[in-house]
């Protein structure tokens, strides 16, 4: 018998890792539209998204 648990742990976590790269494009494209002076709070609170999902993955990478 072959044991997939492996290959769908790894499918899954590509699939994770695809979402992620979807959801930062997104808040990237938000933030390229944001005015700084007039919606400084919504910038932050889109850089505050950008930066939880980069740590996340900077997170997953080390042993």
């Amino acid at each position: 018998m072959i044991d997939t648990r492996f290959e769908t742990t790894i499918d899954l976590r590509g699939e994770i890792e695809n979402y992620r790269q979807v959801a930062l494009i997104k808040y990237y494209k938000i933030l390229l539209e944001l005015d700084p002076r007039r919606d400084r709070l919504t910038m932050l609170a889109v850089i505050r998204c950008i930066d939880k999902l980069e740590r996340h993955s900077q997170e997953r990478k080390r042993p």
